[in-house]
């Protein structure tokens, strides 16, 4: 087997040897870094962006948990499962988009002097 040196690797091989996990991982604690310093400065800022960064960095911390799961043969099995039936499932709800919209339309147009609506 022939080695290389890092210089010598293209693009395509460096970006298999990294671990895309780790990005999420600062991505999340970036996130959580900053949202934490703006609600220290919470005078200066709305109320709700410290909050909102908050919340983006837990979601991209337990995404990371991804990464534990597929350790275990159990939670491996199910999030391959859903991983196959996404497209699936995505492309149902691009069909049933049009119709969503279609029907909020529908419902703005009938009921707009509603004053409940």
């Amino acid at each position: 087997m022939k080695e290389l040196n890092w210089n010598e690797l293209t693009f395509e091989d460096k970006l298999r040897l990294i671990e895309k996990w780790s990005f999420v991982s600062i991505l999340a604690n970036i996130f959580q870094i900053i949202g934490s310093v703006c609600s220290i400065q919470r005078q200066y800022l709305s109320a709700t962006t410290p909050d909102k960064l908050q919340g983006i960095g837990c979601m991209l911390a337990c995404f990371n948990m991804i990464r534990y799961l597929l350790k275990t043969k159990n939670y491996k099995t199910m999030i391959t499962s859903f991983a196959k039936s996404a497209p699936y499932v995505l492309r149902a709800l691009i069909s049933m988009l049009p119709l969503l919209i279609g029907y909020s339309f529908l419902g703005m147009s009938i009921f707009w002097e509603c004053k409940r609506f």
